[in-house]
């Protein structure tokens, strides 16, 4: 069993995981097992909520308070959860912000992905020069050169996503007009490199045009993942001032699953995006 086991994706086995101490929780609450534990109830509540992981000690000494008491279960527990704490994110969770971590172990699982972003190319789509140029941008100037080169590293690994999962992307038109570069050179890769990616049979973008006008959920970027088990509901990642992770507000889903789709409705049709990138190529030829 265990030799399948470490060939499961890390972010399933962590959610598979955290069901199971939920169910073997049964009545208690969070705050009577920490308080049996001497725990804060905060602990127990990002160990269910797979905020973090849960070392093998802990989580014996949970399975021991539920009574768990076969050897085989034990040990299978605790296997999914050595395996559960690596993930894409694991090797730079030192240079990435710990909502930006958390993310990835889901991203890294999703069977398929939807992204809104206003302003820039997600990160997904980037080319590495892109990607060093809007990191560099955006870094403290005090951030060690190595230190951006691993964050490079980690947005370019995660790109892995676009091999297996279904996504779908949104860009509005500011984010391929902005320039990231002073000759041009890095925007005209980045652009042919979107036109290369939408012609997989797995991805699509549109863009939403300047002339669609104000559309609502168009002021911040967000991502939904869904999953392949039928168990795992939506997540929702929000980017911006108020970054976060949610899958239990079910209204907040709601509302950006349907601003994703009217977005999608304004934006133009995904086979229309190589005449708008060559238009805009020819247009940064002009200039």
């Amino acid at each position: 069993m265990s030799g399948l086991m470490t060939k499961q994706d890390p972010a399933v086995l962590r959610r598979r995981l955290c069901r199971h101490l939920v169910q073997l929780r049964g009545e208690r609450t969070q705050r009577e097992v920490a308080e049996a534990l001497d725990w804060s109830p905060s602990k127990v509540l990002r160990i269910e909520g797979g905020a973090i992981g849960v070392s093998p000690t802990d989580l014996r000494a949970l399975l021991a308070l539920y009574g768990m008491s076969n050897p085989a279960l034990v040990e299978m527990l605790v296997h999914m959860a050595k395996e559960s704490r690596h993930s894409v994110a694991s090797p730079y969770a030192d240079v990435l912000d710990a909502e930006m971590v958390f993310y990835l172990r889901f991203e890294a699982s999703a069977s398929a992905l939807r992204q809104y972003h206003p302003y820039l190319i997600p990160g997904l789509l980037q080319t590495e020069e892109y990607a060093r140029a809007v990191i560099d941008s955006f870094a403290d100037p005090q951030t060690p050169a190595e230190v951006r080169e691993r964050q490079l590293e980690a947005r370019l690994a995660r790109q892995a996503v676009l091999g297996r999962a279904r996504c779908h992307f949104i860009l509005d038109e500011s984010a391929l007009r902005r320039r990231v570069d002073d000759d041009g050179v890095t925007m005209r890769g980045q652009l042919t490199h979107i036109v290369e990616l939408s012609r997989r049979g797995n991805v699509t973008i549109q863009v939403l045009p300047f002339g669609a006008g104000l559309c609502r959920g168009a002021q911040w970027p967000f991502v939904l993942l869904d999953f392949p088990d039928a168990d795992d509901d939506t997540l929702l990642y929000l980017e911006g001032r108020d970054t976060r992770v949610t899958r239990d507000d079910r209204a907040e889903l709601a509302r950006h699953e349907t601003a994703f789709a009217e977005l999608s409705s304004a934006a133009i049709p995904d086979a229309e995006l190589p005449s708008l990138i060559a238009a805009l190529l020819a247009e940064r030829q002009r200039l």
